[in-house]
């Protein structure tokens, strides 16, 4: 009973009753051993438990990474490629590779600019693909030559000049859309860089993939397991990478 002010720490050691009208206040740490971290600054008791606690800023939020189209700059020492409507990835298989190589199916002729994948792809070096577009059907397979070595494949929707955040509406919705409609799997120890300013629709097969997803928007109807494995990029908060 009363209104008794403890000024340093305190310590229960068994049982603490606080009765109906009363008030205890307690300046310091008080500790509960029986409760792991139950420790506080300023304790104020008036029938129930209450208890101040310090603030905590919110963590900063990372601004989604704006991958422009290829320039030579950005990509030093890999290999760049403007793809025919009758090679890959327009059309035909994925050639054997000596260098890192970029397909800038955007800078190709109108047909080749909405790119289509299915079937195996076997990586022997690393490989990116720039396109307005990409649609991942029937059945796409992911691996590496090599067991040894963990080539990667990049996949990027670039985002539109002039656009300050994600684009919504047909942009997000129809434009700048990769679509995932069949069976996509990645096997260990290739891993896959998935990129659009737009949406990402996984829909009509179950994804198993080692790498990343990077989009404004996800929507997926199907199993989806990833094993997160980090693709440097350049301009995505990576290096160049190398080999």
């Amino acid at each position: 009973v009363g209104t008794p002010t403890v000024s340093g720490n305190a310590q229960i050691v068994e049982k603490l009753t606080i009765e109906t009208g009363s008030k205890v206040t307690i300046n310091g740490n008080l500790t509960v051993p029986t409760v792991s971290g139950a420790t506080s600054t300023t304790l104020v008791v008036t029938g129930t438990n209450s208890r101040t606690k310090p603030s905590v800023a919110a963590p900063p939020i990372a601004a989604f990474p704006k991958l422009p189209d290829y320039n030579a700059t950005t990509w030093t020492g890999w290999t760049q490629v403007t793809p025919g409507t009758n090679s890959f990835p327009c059309n035909g298989s994925l050639p054997s590779l000596s260098n890192p190589t970029i397909f800038q199916a955007t800078a190709a002729d109108d047909k080749c600019r909405d790119v289509s994948l299915n079937g195996t792809i076997t990586l022997s070096n690393d490989v990116t693909i720039f396109a307005d577009s990409f649609d991942l059907g029937g059945n796409l397979t992911v691996k590496s030559s090599d067991p040894n070595k963990s080539y990667s494949l990049r996949l990027i929707v670039p985002w539109p000049t002039g656009e300050k955040e994600c684009p919504v509406g047909d942009k997000k919705d129809k434009d700048y859309v990769i679509k995932m409609h069949g069976n996509v799997v990645v096997d260990k120890p290739a891993a896959v860089f998935v990129y659009t300013p737009g949406k990402v629709e996984i829909d009509g097969g179950n994804v198993e993939m080692r790498g990343q997803i990077v989009a404004c928007e996800i929507d997926h109807n199907n199993v989806v397991a990833i094993e997160y494995v980090p693709v440097k990029t350049p301009g995505a908060g990576g290096t160049t990478p190398t080999p």
